[in-house]
């Protein structure tokens, strides 16, 4: 098949380097510019010129007309004093149709006495007519005076002449200036293009060349360089989330695999009964563990957390209340739930609440308490509980990954440092808050403010 001009045009300009593109566009626009413009200028002079040759040979015909008018008998050797007998001018005084008197280079030969571009027999150029009646004692005469248009000739010929020589100059000159300007501009685009080419997902640290000027160029490479640290970051933090995990999971194999030698290597120390005991409690543990990473994993990999209708938290609130009077002998106090619903998915705020209450049943001692209530556009669930308390000093590091401020009793509880990173993740990606701060009971306040549902 074989390509249209069209579309081999289409071709070349997508291939063509921009600078290229530009200047081509600047110097067809110019150029289109510049023609439009020489074409408007040439006509606007010459029909300059044409007009006041015509106002010129009508006021010589109004001269001749009122000198006529007191000496009607004047004839062609008299028409002498009004002109030069030239080849630029001529001069006829008509009778009717008949010449009464006319310049020698016109002879008898009378012409329209009105119109533009009148040729006459002595002279090549063309010439504008003007008339003037006057009213003698012999009768109505005519004055015919007819100007050559030879300097509007030769004066747009000119002014072709020196366009046709300044045209190509002047589009040579915007084209030189615009490839000029436009690879100026440009270099810092390049040398951008050429460091980013480099960076590689191990050159993470390296930044892009930043402009001294704020333009757009500039504001484009600070914009590069604030999206290489997220990517940095987001990296620090994969590598770190994974070092971690590997450690946690590390943990409960480790620990699988030391009892089943022990009880293999000394079947006596060890009976059937606390290794399955032993095993059973690690295989737990690690089952958490892979849950919450798999429930990380899921919630980092979605742009936006489901919202499948309203949500009723108290619903939630309740049952998980219920389910830690069946599993726990603490005191769950329930007093203070109230209606609240929001927007979201129920089995990813369940899972949220569930993590709140497990954290607060690890460190309570004797009492939980859970309190739900609508204010204004928000609602607002505190989960607080008469443990020992979180210091001021840890309460924003609880909800950051693998944190645990008590690593042996943690670790003896099955927590792995998970649970209150995915109530921060799952309530942050539904536009609320999660804090925490001191209770009524001596304890832990998990405080959760989620928009209120409007339908």
């Amino acid at each position: 098949m074989v390509a249209s001009p069209r579309t081999g045009k289409r071709r070349l300009l997508r291939v063509a380097p921009l600078r290229l593109r530009i200047t081509a566009v600047a110097v067809v626009v110019v150029g289109l510019a510049l023609a439009a413009g020489s074409g408007l200028l040439v006509q606007q002079l010459r029909t300059s010129l044409i007009d006041t040759a015509a106002s010129n040979a009508k006021l010589r015909a109004g001269s001749i007309a009122t000198a006529l008018a007191g000496n009607p008998n004047v004839d062609s050797a008299a028409l002498s004093t009004f002109g030069d007998d030239d080849e630029d001018e001529f001069i006829q005084i008509l009778q009717g149709a008949r010449v009464v008197a006319s310049t020698a280079n016109m002879a008898d030969e009378p012409v329209s006495p009105t119109g533009d571009n009148v040729d006459v027999p002595f002279d090549s150029d063309s010439f504008v007519v003007a008339r003037a009646d006057v009213t003698t004692s012999d009768g109505p005469r005519t004055v015919v005076v007819g100007a050559s248009l030879e300097d509007a000739r030769d004066a747009t010929g000119s002014l072709i002449g020196l366009l046709l020589i300044g045209f190509p100059a002047m589009v040579l000159v915007v084209g030189a200036v615009t490839w000029f300007v436009v690879g100026r501009t440009l270099a810092p685009v390049d040398r951008i293009r050429r460091e980013a080419d480099e960076i590689g997902a191990a050159q993470l640290h390296r930044r892009l060349p930043e402009p001294a000027r704020h333009d757009e160029i500039g504001r484009l490479a600070d914009t590069m360089n604030r999206m290489l640290d997220r990517l940095d970051q987001g990296q620090k933090q994969q590598r770190q989330f994974v070092s971690d995990a590997a450690h946690e999971l590390r943990s409960p194999i480790a620990s699988i695999k030391q009892n089943v030698e022990v009880a293999a290597a000394y079947p006596d120390q060890l009976s059937a009964a606390e290794l399955a005991e032993t095993v059973l409690a690690e295989s737990v543990r690690l089952e958490r563990l892979v849950s919450a990473l798999l429930s990380l994993a899921r919630l980092d990999e979605r742009d936006a957390p489901p919202s499948d209708g309203p949500v009723d938290l108290d619903d939630i609130v309740f049952e998980e209340a219920q389910r830690l009077r069946h599993t726990t002998p603490l005191r769950i106090d329930v007093t203070g739930v109230s209606a609240g619903r929001v927007a979201g998915d129920t089995s990813l705020l369940t899972q949220a609440i569930r993590n709140l209450v497990d954290n607060a049943q690890r460190h309570a001692a004797t009492t939980i308490a859970l309190t739900l209530a609508e204010s204004g556009s928000t609602v607002v669930l505190d989960v607080e509980d008469d443990g020992p308390g979180i210091p001021a000093r840890d309460r924003l590091r609880v909800f950051e990954r693998f944190v645990r401020l008590d690593e042996a009793r943690a670790r003896d509880d099955g927590g792995s440092g998970l649970g209150l990173a995915i109530v921060d993740t799952i309530v942050t990606a539904y536009g609320g808050t999660v804090v925490v701060s001191g209770g009524r009971l001596g304890g832990a306040l998990l405080r959760v403010q989620l928009p209120r549902f409007v339908g």
